[in-house]
């Protein structure tokens, strides 16, 4: 195509024309980027949003790992007391059993002696 100057004479730039040409380019140009800058502003807030998000959620993360660790600490606590009260109720399960063993071979040695006993009564009895 070939351009043509105000004067009209061929083979000349137009200087309007190129102005023109030129503007309507820096003003698409300067379209874009206002385009380009908004999408961008747009996914800034998005992404603030999000980093906003994450970090109430971090902070109610850690706050539930503090609880959950004390609680942990507070259960091995717990645990511990209870095997004490555990073994101490087995030693005297222990000693409850010992006893009542004790006491049954005790008292089968008594009825053991007190036959004899009367049997001895009985043999002097008769004898007389």
């Amino acid at each position: 195509m070939e351009r043509r100057s105000v004067s009209g004479e061929p083979g000349a730039l137009s200087g309007s024309s190129s102005i023109i040409d030129g503007d309507n380019d820096t003003k698409k140009l300067l379209h874009d980027y206002k385009f380009k800058l908004k999408k961008v502003e747009q996914e800034n807030i998005i992404l603030a949003g999000n980093v906003s998000r994450l970090d109430t959620q971090l902070t109610r993360f850690k706050t539930a790992a503090e609880e959950a660790e004390k609680l942990e600490d507070e259960l091995k606590t717990e645990k511990r007391k209870i095997l004490r009260d555990v073994s101490k109720l087995r030693q005297l399960v222990n000693m409850l059993m010992s006893f009542i063993f004790d006491h049954s071979y005790v008292n089968h040695k008594l009825r053991w002696k007190s036959l004899r006993l009367q049997m001895h009564i009985y043999k002097n009895e008769s004898i007389k």
